[in-house]
């Protein structure tokens, strides 16, 4: 027994199983052989021999151990079959009350595992309750490893796609952790290489992350001058060009993130705004905790936060990803109710802003080896992972799986806009401003990428040079395999050329010789009387939640045109207004299509679209009868 058992403690599983065959040969009722033959099955992940084993020492040896049943309920729990796991937790329940000397098992170390357990207990139902409801709906289909172009007899992990899903980023430790690259022709992934020239080093760069324009990388870096602890996390540019990927622009990143400790395998939130990693801070749970920080609108990051109890533990927590909608994360666990070493789980964000507690993915995904660092694909439908199970080429592999239905609370589309010149086209460097309060800087390019969930993207634009604009663009819902494009066109208001006269010269004398025709003098010279005409303005009024002009206000937009024939004007302002039922985000989409309806009028009828001007101002809520608030006022400059 005290051989098999040391080989047991080695994790040789087989050595140990070969032993204790021998001993139950001979004595074929000794439960602590038993016991050490069900441990080595779950070792070997052979989860029906365990349970029999299990199954065999409650029934014909009930006092031998109070901890039979909840071993039982692991196994159970790893089949996936829930329900049988929750009755055998709570067999563990009522064994756990029972008096230790009653149980030959009785030491410290068997006092402290029931201690334990009995702690974890609770977790452990509900983990078992949630998974029997949600993982069969995610309706995960086979796995499968990635093949020989991307694992090989080292370890192959943390794996990162680009939206298109045709550029791989992931970790290989050979001698030491270095970025690989491989991209995607015609359906085969090609063999990954080392990332450029510069950026891998003899230390170790671990798990990147970017941001979903697939511009702003976040990596790893360790043992480097000048860092705050053994490992930070780093900021550099991802270039992905036709025939070539590489990094460039390698820099600390701002602000309080990385402390003296070691900070790693950091995930970003779509659009950039916040940062999930792993730390070993002091203040954590256990050994290693996920924590957030958020990017200051001074471009650097606050201090972070410990995500909570729900899903650090006192064991190892690492390798966060956050999905595009902010409200589900992955991680990896050595702590909570799994299927073995090290097991992959999803926590769901609650109405109270706090992580909802974890549950594991499965065991379609997570087996009794060691599951990490899992990657969810920008349209939802496709997972990565990294694992040491059996079946792979060596050391950790990258396997991949497909989902019948995407794992996400909200749809959310990838939106890249710019902000240009209405005439020119030129880029224009602003804030815009959204309906819920929110600035979106544009650069140098007039370009902002954002995240947005499909509906009505209400902005607000004001730049010193051109006219006040709101607008609201349709966003809808999107496969991110590309960018849904938008773009605002801003108009300047029109400036007055001023003509000066030229400085007068001396008059000089024209030679005879070469005047040949003076043109006679006009016999009458007629004189015109200027008067000043009126200003033209007009106000078109609608029925109520109504942008469709009725005939009467069609016959005055006519006569108003009729009038623009023979002047001359140089810009026509459509004002748009709402009365003030209904939100206000509501009434600006009302009163944009009320604008947009005269401003269509107008265009058809032959005036220049750089002319006019329209926007929609939502709601007037004044002393007036609602329907004159209804209404479009037009005005036009002279």
């Amino acid at each position: 027994m005290k051989e098999a058992n040391d080989k047991l403690l080695s994790y040789n599983y087989i050595g140990a199983s070969n032993i204790y065959e021998r001993i139950l040969a001979k004595k074929p009722n000794f439960a602590p052989a038993k016991r050490g033959m069900a441990v080595c099955a779950m070792g070997l992940d052979k989860n029906e021999e365990a349970e029999e084993w299990l199954k065999d020492i409650d029934k014909n040896h009930p006092f031998f151990s109070q901890v039979t049943n909840y071993d039982l309920a692991k196994v159970y729990y790893r089949m996936g079959r829930y329900d049988d796991a929750v009755k055998a937790f709570e067999k563990f329940k009522a064994v756990s009350q029972m008096p230790r000397g009653k149980f030959g098992l009785n030491g410290q170390y068997e006092a402290d595992l029931v201690k334990k357990y009995v702690y974890k207990l609770e977790d452990s139902i509900y983990e078992c309750i949630y998974a029997r409801d949600s993982i069969p709906a995610m309706g995960i289909k086979d796995v499968v490893n990635l093949g020989d172009a991307i694992n090989t007899k080292s370890s192959d992990y943390f794996p990162f796609l680009t939206n298109d899903e045709s550029v791989l980023l992931f970790s290989r430790n050979s001698s030491n952790e270095d970025f690989y690259v491989s991209t995607k022709k015609d359906g085969e992934w090609q063999e990954g290489i080392k990332i450029n020239d510069g950026f891998n080093t003899s230390e170790n760069e671990g798990m990147c992350t970017c941001t979903r324009d697939n511009i702003k990388l976040y990596f790893t870096a360790c043992q480097r001058d000048n860092f705050e602890g053994t490992c930070d996390i780093e900021e550099a540019t991802l270039n992905i060009e036709e025939d070539s990927i590489y990094v460039t622009k390698i820099k600390k990143i701002k602000g309080d993130l990385n402390t003296k400790m070691w900070e790693s395998q950091a995930s970003i939130s779509c659009d950039g705004r916040m940062m999930f990693y792993s730390s070993n801070r002091r203040g954590g749970y256990g050994k290693t905790d996920i924590y957030v920080s958020y990017k200051l609108p001074d471009g650097s990051w606050s201090l972070g936060e410990n995500v909570g109890g729900n899903i650090n533990t006192d064991d190892y927590e690492e390798s966060p990803f956050i999905t595009n909608d902010g409200q589900t994360l992955f991680f990896s666990s050595m702590g909570l109710l799994g299927m073995g070493e090290q097991d992959i789980y999803m926590s769901r964000l609650q109405a109270d802003g706090k992580w909802g507690r974890a549950v594991n993915l499965g065991n379609k995904i997570n087996t009794s080896y060691r599951e990490l660092g899992f990657f969810l694909t920008a349209d939802g439908k496709t997972g990565y992972f990294a694992s040491n199970r059996p079946s792979g080429k060596g050391g950790l592999d990258i396997y991949q799986f497909t989902l019948s239905t995407p794992i996400k609370s909200k749809p959310i589309t990838f939106v890249e806009g710019y902000v240009r010149d209405s005439i020119t086209k030129e880029p224009i460097q602003t804030v815009i401003e959204t309906r819920d309060g929110q600035k979106i800087a544009t650069d140098e390019n007039g370009r902002f990428f954002r995240c947005l969930p499909p509906g009505d993207f209400i902005v607000e634009i004001q730049h010193n040079d051109y006219f006040k604009y709101q607008n609201n663009k349709p966003i809808p819902e999107w496969n991110n395999r590309s960018f849904f494009d938008v773009e605002f066109l801003l108009r300047q208001p029109e400036k007055l050329i001023v003509f000066h006269d030229p400085p007068e010269e001396p008059i000089q004398e024209v030679p005879k010789e070469i005047i040949e025709w003076v043109p006679e003098k006009p016999k009458e010279i007629i004189k015109t009387k200027i008067v000043k005409s009126k200003p033209i303005s007009e106000s078109i009024y609608f029925d109520f939640d109504h942008s469709i002009i009725s005939t009467v206000e069609v016959l005055k937009l006519n006569q108003m045109w009729q009038k623009l024939q023979n002047r001359p004007y140089k810009k026509i302002i459509i004002n748009a207004y709402c009365d003030y039922k209904g939100n206000d985000q509501y009434n600006i989409i009302l009163s944009n299509k009320r604008a947009l309806t005269v401003y269509r009028f107008l265009i058809e009828k032959g005036i220049p679209a750089s002319l006019v001007q329209y926007s929609g101002l939502g709601e007037i809520n004044d002393s007036n009868p609602r329907w004159i608030n209804r209404r479009v006022d037009i005005f036009v400059v002279e």
